[in-house]
């Protein structure tokens, strides 16, 4: 079944940043009447599972970076920009200071371990959760990909979008949490469509 793929595709993504680059569809480059800095910290550029070990509250979260994707999140920011707000954005300088992607599956992945685990299971209790509140972990003690349970509408492994933009002196900030829609959505679908709301969300505050 699809939805078991995703899962396993997951999975998988936590534990290896080597894979072939997800191709994400109309992404067609576009000719942009803007300039567009790029200024965020290469961390923010690179793949890597944010922690290992099961009882860090980073563990199951992955960074995904530039080369998961193809084009790249930010190439797809520009174009997404300059369809949604290219006549407002005309001749402007643009400066790209943050863009973080996170695919977290550290809910999923730790009630797993609980079901192999009597004494984990024990830390976590019964039940389906959905945020990292119900395993234990605090805003705090995790270092990217934070979401809360009424951010999510399932409980898929949530993907996480933040980005900070400035222009003309001004910074806006977007932010969005997603799962997969269905059984059927797959990741190349699911990054495609965090990305385009990212772009949705800064147009709806650009004058």
């Amino acid at each position: 079944m699809k939805h078991l793929s995703l899962l396993l595709a997951s999975l998988v993504l936590s534990g290896c940043a080597s894979q072939q680059p997800v191709m994400l569809a109309n992404t067609s480059p576009a000719a942009t009447r803007f300039t567009l800095e790029d200024r965020r910290l290469d961390v923010e550029k690179t793949n890597e599972m944010l922690s290992y070990l099961i009882t860090s509250c980073d563990y199951g979260i992955t960074r995904i970076g530039d080369s998961r994707t193809d084009p790249d999140k930010v190439a797809v920011l520009k174009s997404d920009l300059q369809a949604l707000a290219g006549d407002r954005l005309e001749g402007r300088h643009l400066k790209l200071q943050s863009y973080t992607v996170h695919l977290n599956n550290a809910v999923m992945l730790k009630q797993q371990v609980g079901s192999f685990s009597g004494a984990y299971a024990g830390l976590l209790g019964s039940g389906l959760f959905m945020a990292m509140t119900e395993i234990g972990c605090s805003k705090d003690q995790v270092s990217g990909g934070w979401y809360t349970a009424d951010e999510v509408s399932n409980a898929w492994p949530p993907v996480i979008a933040e980005a900070t933009l400035s222009v003309d002196g001004a910074s806006y900030r977007s932010r969005v949490v997603a799962t997969a829609a269905n059984n059927t959505e797959t990741f190349a679908e699911l990054y495609r469509r965090v990305f385009r709301q990212i772009a949705e969300r800064f147009a709806e505050q650009l004058e």
